[in-house]
């Protein structure tokens, strides 16, 4: 039996109804209701429907017409194609012999596809099969019953179509003014039901830029997705018909969050992006950097150690001048790499400037996160980061709030003022009006300077607490530091490391590297050691 109608010929299509050999005319009744809404009711369409088609059938008892006991009632389902259950099951019994004529309250119940709806018709024709709608006064007994038929699905056919176009248009409209439209909401947001837009959902946003860093860090899918992986991050949670509360990574999930460009702030619709309602998440400079990568793939890695970046920039200093070290590399004639920190002011002024030697960057990497493993597990340090970390959010914070609320009053003032300008324009004439207008020029180029503070404000604000809650997830990371750190990417090595440590003195003469940290106040940590930067560093 073919999947859109049936394939056994059960007799010959000549115009008339096929009948038993007792004379008898089996009717099977179907029913269709495209929504479940109401279906759980004592008396419901489908049941309208059936009571309907029987009245019909039993008016037709002169002819041998009966109703078939067996219900084909599909609830719940379109009219757009035919992957309905109960219609199904008709289909096969139909093929099996069991089934005369098809009766239907309207043409539509059946198929609202005209292309589903001719094949369907004419594999009834060759099985003799009839078709009754019961409303509209026809069936397939008759070729004038044939023509109605046709010419009511073309109808019904057109005006499926013309909602579908009134739906898109509508979609496309929203779409073009930035608007949410519906649908799966993608990591980092959530609906919010009453404003009918998307926000920002902090945790899950993180994420996300976890995810950009991390595929720029490592040029890879599949290896971005095996680190998200292993930091214990999950896709975003679902609810329906199968819900979960997130998946692991695949390089599928990771590209759709790197080619999403709600990310950006933006909607996009046939081919063309619009600026959207919603707040961005990814700036778009880290967006175009991403995507260039994905375009033209990703550099070869760095191949110098477990340390691929210099971590330690802008902590240490130099013991013998006090300069701060900077970072250099190099390749040698061999084609090795090299990485070094070096003095500041010998690079800048010469080798008379200062005595101290290059350090070979991964040595001197090695042993300062080595020492500072045992600092990261200490309670009483993190929760002194953390109380540090708070009041200077607060402490700028305080300040922030104080500027902005003092540009507020200013905008209402010269808003005030605006109004006052131009309802006196409207009563003077002359070259007052002329100075007037002027007036109003500036008042607004003065109003688009503040709205422009007021939102540097804002920003500077949200900042300060995306860096806490960043922190706090730095914070977490401590708790398994010696676990996840070769699965973190530079820049976040880097913030741990900072997140700890407020200095790193090199003193080269003395072979000790004092490490000041930033909780324990005015104590550091001195550490003899053989000197890190006994190797010679290439140019």
């Amino acid at each position: 039996m073919k999947s859109n109608g049936i394939s056994k010929t059960n007799g010959k299509a000549n115009g008339s109804v096929k009948c038993g050999h007792d004379g008898r005319v089996r009717c099977a009744i179907y029913t269709r209701k495209s929504t479940s809404e109401g279906l759980d009711s004592d008396f419901n369409t489908l049941d309208a429907q059936r009571e309907a088609c029987e009245f019909f059938i039993r008016s037709q008892v002169g002819d041998g017409w009966e109703v078939i006991e067996t219900h084909y009632d599909d609830g719940g389902y379109t009219g757009g194609n035919i992957d309905r259950p109960a219609f199904q099951r008709l289909l096969t019994d139909i093929e099996n012999g069991l089934v005369d004529q098809i009766v239907v309250y309207k043409v539509d119940r059946l198929s609202r596809s005209l292309m589903d709806f001719a094949r369907i018709m004419g594999n009834l024709d060759a099985a003799n099969i009839g078709f009754v709608s019961v409303t509209q006064q026809f069936n397939t007994a008759s070729s004038m019953g044939r023509l109605t038929l046709n010419i009511l699905l073309s109808f019904a056919q057109f005006e499926r179509e013309i909602i579908s176009e009134r739906t898109r248009d509508k979609i496309g409209a929203s779409r073009k003014k930035g608007k949410w439209t519906g649908g799966f909401v993608s990591l980092g947001y959530a609906v919010d039901r009453e404003r009918k837009r998307l926000v920002i959902v902090p945790e899950e946003a993180d994420v996300v830029r976890r995810v950009f860093g991390l595929y720029l860090s490592i040029g890879s899918l599949a290896v971005t997705a095996q680190r998200l992986n292993d930091l214990g991050y999950k896709t975003k949670a679902r609810g329906g018909k199968n819900p979960h509360d997130g998946k692991s990574w695949h390089k599928q999930a990771v590209s759709k969050v790197l080619h999403n460009p709600l990310y950006l702030g933006k909607v996009h619709y046939e081919g063309v992006l619009y600026e959207g309602e919603h707040e961005a998440i990814i700036e778009k400079e880290m967006f175009d950097r991403v995507h260039t990568v994905l375009r033209d793939g990703a550099p070869s890695p760095q191949r110098t150690g477990r340390n691929p970046d210099f971590i330690l920039t802008g902590l240490l200093t130099c013991g013998y001048c006090g300069a701060p070290f900077t970072s250099s590399g190099g390749t040698s004639h061999t084609g090795k790499h090299y990485r070094y920190y070096k003095c500041s002011r010998k690079a800048r002024e010469g080798k008379k400037a200062c005595r101290s030697s290059a350090v070979p960057a991964h040595k001197l990497e090695d042993f300062v996160v080595e020492k500072i493993w045992r600092v990261a597990g200490d309670k009483a340090i993190r929760n002194a980061i953390r109380k540090r970390l708070e009041d200077d959010r607060d402490n700028g914070s305080q300040h922030l709030v104080e500027q902005r609320e003092r540009l507020a009053v200013r905008i209402r003032e010269i808003e005030a003022e605006a109004k006052s300008v131009i309802n006196a324009i409207g009563s003077i004439e002359g070259a007052g009006a002329t100075l007037l207008t002027g007036r109003l020029g500036e008042i607004e180029m003065e109003l688009e300077r503040l709205g422009r503070a007021a939102q540097e404000i804002d920003g500077q604000l949200a900042t300060l607490n995306s860096r806490l809650a960043n922190t706090e997830k730095m914070l977490g990371i401590l708790d398994v530091f010696d676990s996840v750190w070769d699965a973190l990417i530079p820049a976040e090595r880097r913030e741990l490391v900072a997140l700890l440590v407020k200095s790193i003195t090199v003193d080269q003469e003395s072979g000790v590297i004092g490490i000041d940290y930033h909780a324990l106040g005015d104590e550091s940590e001195e550490e003899n050691t053989e000197p890190p930067y006994t190797e010679e560093a290439h140019p």
